[in-house]
This record gives C-alpha cells, sequence and structure tokens, in this order.
C-alpha cells in the first residue's frame, strides 16, 4: 500500500475515494445478513421446541388422536424455517456477489482512470502496471474477507439471544468457594412483602404479606390455585429478587446474603418430581455429594425408598432413565425425599407433596415425610386440607392476601374461608 503511495499518488487517492461507497453497501448488506441469520436461528428453536415437545408429551399426544396435528405444526415451523433459511441464502449470495463485482469494478475504474493519466498527466506505463498489480493483490484479499465477513455476520446473528443471556446479571459467582449456610435460630419474618411476576406487573400475586414463622412451627400454606402459595415459598429462596418489602431470618434481610448461603439452609420436596438421568443413588446423594454410601442408605430407608429398591436386582444403583421415567410418581416422590433427609436442612418445604399420589403411595410418602418433619422448621403448602390438620399454623391466602391465620380448631370455629374450603373437599371426598 505505501509502494501504491509513492509510485502514484494521484491514482491512489482516487482509488481510495471509491472505498467507503463500498464499505457503506457492504454495512447495509451486512444488516439484513444479520438480521436474516437471527430470524433463521429462531425458527429452528421453534422446531426444536415442537419436536421436544410432542415426544416428552407423547402419551397426551397418542391419548388425544393428535399425532396428525403434532406432524402439520411441525411440517408448518420446518416450511417456515427453510423459507427464512432461503432468504437468509440469497442475501448472503447478493453480499458475496457486491464484493466480488464492486472489488472487480473499482479495479476496472482505477485502470481506465490511470490509462486517462498516462496519457495526459504523465504518468509512466511502468507505474501503472505496478499499481494494477499491488491493487490486484490488494483488491482479491479484500474480496475473500468479504466471505469471512458474512460468516461472522451470520454468527452474531445466530448468537444474538445468548449474548442477551450472557450480558445479563448472575445471582451467584460461580467461581468463588461456596459461602457457609445463613444462620437460622429464631425466626422467618414476611413483613409487608409484595411481588408481581415482570410480565404482568398489574396483577399482584402476593399483595402486602406480613407473617412471622418461628423456628420448630409446622405452618401450612393454603388456598386456591394462584393463590401466590408456591410464590411466597420462591421469594424466601431467592428466586424472585425483586419484591417489595422485607423478607428476613433472624432479623437479617434475606437481600443482604448470598442465595447460596439461604438456600443451604432450604430443603424442598416438590409435588412433581423431576429425577436426574443417574442411578437412584446419585439422585439421592444429589442433596449432598460428599455423603458416604452409609448415610445415604440411612437417608434411603427413613424415606421409604428401600421399600421399592430392595426388588430391584441392582439396588440404589438402578438407572431412573432420563427425567426419572422408570419410576413411578410415588417412588420419584420418595427419592427426593431422601434426597431432602440427606440435605438435613434447617428449613423444609413441602409444595404439595402427596396430592397427586394413590393412596397406597401417599401412606408410604406421607409416613417418610413425618419422619423428615421432626425437629424441622417445616412449611407445608396443601391443597389437600386433610394433611394440615396438626399444623401449629394455618395460612389461609386468596388473591394474594392473608384471610385467616390460626390452627385447624380455631379457623374451624371462624367459620370463614378456611370453613367453607374444609367443608367443600369433605362433600367431595362423601
Amino acid at each position: 500500500l505505501i509502494i501504491i503511495f509513492i509510485e502514484a499518488p494521484k491514482l491512489s487517492l482516487f482509488m481510495l475515494s471509491i472505498i467507503p461507497v463500498v464499505v457503506l453497501v457492504a454495512m447495509a448488506l451486512g444488516m439484513y445478513v444479520k438480521r436474516f441469520s437471527s430470524k433463521r436461528q429462531e425458527s429452528l428453536a421453534k422446531t426444536n421446541v415442537i419436536a421436544e415437545e410432542a415426544f416428552s408429551q407423547y402419551t397426551t399426544v397418542k391419548a388425544f388422536v393428535n399425532e396428525r396435528f403434532e406432524m402439520q405444526r411441525y411440517r408448518l415451523a420446518i416450511n417456515d424455517m427453510i423459507s427464512i433459511a432461503m432468504k437468509y441464502g440469497k442475501v448472503r449470495a447478493v453480499f458475496v456477489v457486491f464484493i466480488i463485482f464492486f472489488m472487480f469494478g473499482s479495479l476496472m475504474t482505477v485502470l481506465w482512470r490511470g490509462a486517462l493519466m498516462v496519457k495526459y498527466d504523465g504518468l509512466s506505463v511502468s507505474d501503472l502496471t505496478l499499481f494494477i498489480l499491488l491493487t490486484g493483490v490488494i483488491g482479491g484479499a479484500i474480496a475473500s474477507l468479504g466471505n469471512y465477513y458474512v460468516v461472522l455476520l451470520g454468527t452474531f446473528g445466530a448468537t444474538k439471544r445468548v449474548q442477551e443471556i450472557l450480558s445479563q446479571d448472575t445471582e451467584m459467582n460461580i467461581d468463588a468457594d461456596l459461602p457457609p449456610p445463613m444462620q437460622f435460630e429464631r425466626s422467618i419474618a414476611f413483613q409487608n412483602v409484595s411481588f408481581s411476576y415482570p410480565t404482568r406487573q398489574d396483577i399482584p400475586v402476593i399483595d402486602g404479606i406480613s407473617l412471622q414463622i418461628d423456628k420448630g412451627d409446622h405452618v401450612a400454606i393454603v388456598g386456591p390455585s394462584g393463590s401466590g402459595k408456591s410464590t411466597m415459598v420462591k421469594l424466601l429462596a431467592g428466586f424472585y429478587p425483586d419484591y417489595a418489602g422485607e423478607i428476613t431470618i433472624d432479623g437479617a434481610s434475606i437481600k443482604d446474603y448470598p442465595v447460596e448461603s439461604i438456600r443451604q439452609n432450604i430443603g424442598i420436596v416438590p409435588q412433581d418430581v423431576v429425577l436426574f438421568g443417574g442411578s437412584i443413588q446419585d439422585n439421592i446423594a444429589y442433596g449432598c455429594p460428599n455423603a458416604s454410601a452409609e448415610e445415604i442408605i440411612n437417608a434411603a430407608q427413613k424415606a421409604n425408598v428401600m421399600e421399592f429398591v430392595d426388588g430391584l436386582p441392582e439396588g440404589l444403583n438402578t438407572m431412573v432413565g432420563e427425567r426419572g421415567v422408570q419410576l413411578s410418581g410415588g417412588q420419584k416422590q420418595r427419592v427426593a425425599i431422601a434426597r431432602a433427609i440427606l440435605k438435613d436442612p434447617k428449613i423444609l418445604v413441602l409444595d404439595e407433596a402427596t396430592s397427586s399420589l394413590d393412596s397406597a403411595s401417599e401412606s408410604l410418602v406421607q409416613d417418610a415425610l413425618e419422619r423428615l418433619m421432626q425437629n424441622r422448621t417445616t412449611i407445608v403448602i396443601a391443597h389437600r386440607l386433610s394433611t394440615v390438620r396438626n399444623a401449629t399454623k394455618i395460612v389461609v391466602l386468596h388473591h394474594g392476601k392473608i384471610e385467616e391465620i390460626g390452627n385447624h380448631e380455631s379457623l374451624m370455629a371462624n367459620k370463614e374461608r378456611y370453613h367453607l374450603m374444609v367443608e367443600l373437599q369433605q362433600r367431595q371426598m362423601a
């Protein structure tokens, strides 16, 4: 490039005056390439979601004879993806053709201008020849870079969503050592807590709740679906940090502590247990990876896991399959309880842990839960009110607000919402 300026400065300046036009047009086409690459990636993700849903929920698809509907849904998504991919390919091809055309077109323009300068400005033929050779080398290199630029733009478009996720603030420093558990010796307090989901800011899920849970209490949270029962527990565990009011443990706000410190003191047994695709032993040890074989067996015995494991050829080393599909609902529930027993949390959360089980499974699970709740602060979320009669405190939620607090006897004597809920369930069971 330096040689070109030395040998033919005027012709070099003429060549440089063409470059901005090429660059501007290339940038405009590059934006289209990036946009279509992003759309192509989104459409591909949509087709993957449809396929995953159809395969994971195949029993529902077959039960409703919707194989044709799912095939049509997938076909439309694939056709949409192909259409976008074709547009992306066309834009990319136009971009490459543009780069090659303008590079060699510019070279011809410079050659024409050089010929005029040889005739009228005294430029020598040898200087023009050298200029053309060197410009050809530079132009060829730039033209080849055009293809790499297209690939780079496509990559930026395809990774747009990944970049958005990576730019989000993380709730913990995964590279730092695990902090010690937060101390819990006295009480948990919700002080005028309100919360709405980001996508529904105008609808409060939790609305001005104030509640104190003392250490050793067995607190039951009841109410209709959507009243905010599970959300309260998720707020305590730090899953939703953006709430109004204050949640404290022993007088200290949970926002002042790392979420790992809080969650190390909380064990959750959910309604719908999803196991990891390893062995039963691996899934129990998930609550405490460093546990010994003896501790795992002890937890399994307390959770009534051994009741069905003893009949399996490989015992605790039996593989549960993807998402635990090889085990029944009651068996998965007991594995989840064993996991919580092994973790030995100070605060136990039972999120409708027996609501979807049959009577035989519920009896075994309930027996395991009774052992798990001993000498432990327990928060029970329940629809089936017969399972919470012995709770030291029952909290009745409705539309995100607390309507009643008391034990079973006092709430029945009040003859308000809790009394009506109990009577309704008793009539349904009769």
